[in-house]
């Protein structure tokens, strides 16, 4: 009964993104999940902010930025079913997202550089001086403002790419080819 339950859910979770997506194009490795041009990923290996920031940017991706009801949705949709991760979080999980005021106290900003336009503080946050990254609880979809060298999962976001790399593009000596383009 459990393993129904997973693909009545995954089948819900697919349905939700490929009626969001149908005008972006583009491609997410494997475990990434696409909504509205971006891919989105989840870690449960815990790490402090700086260092879950760093293992993003190996993988091309920034620290997730969110930036409107609809994509906080998404992103708290997939929390709940695990979706985005090898692994099932737990209600109790925090995970870093890229929000911050490491350059200004109380000036909050993305690390992928963009615009605040959009927050889901906890009731009385952002608090603390020397509480400078901001977490997402799985349980609520809030955000706290927390000691940056607190151990936590975290969501990492990148752009779609109009390349797709696959062992199943022909054979173009070496360099990605862009889908339906030929050699």
């Amino acid at each position: 009964t459990s393993q129904w339950l997973m693909v009545i859910l995954l089948l819900v979770g697919l349905l939700f993104s490929f009626g969001t997506l149908t005008d972006q194009p583009g491609f997410c490795q494997n475990h990434w999940v696409p909504y509205a041009g971006h891919c989105y990923y989840i870690e449960r290996s815990k790490k402090i902010w700086k260092e879950a920031s760093t293992a993003c940017h190996k993988e091309g991706a920034f620290l997730a930025s969110i930036h409107n009801i609809e994509e906080h949705s998404f992103v708290i949709s997939q929390l709940g079913y695990g979706r985005l991760s090898s692994h099932y979080l737990r209600p109790s999980d925090e995970l870093w997202i890229g929000l911050n005021d490491l350059k200004m106290q109380m000036l909050f900003e993305w690390t992928d550089g963009s615009h605040v336009t959009f927050t889901k503080w906890q009731t009385g946050e952002p608090s603390h001086a020397s509480e400078e990254c901001v977490e997402i609880f799985s349980s609520s979809g809030k955000w706290n403002n927390m000691n940056c060298n607190s151990y936590r999962g975290y969501i990492c976001k990148t752009a779609k790419s109009k390349w797709e790399i696959s062992d199943r593009l022909s054979n173009t000596n070496g360099r990605c080819q862009q889908k339906g383009q030929t050699p």
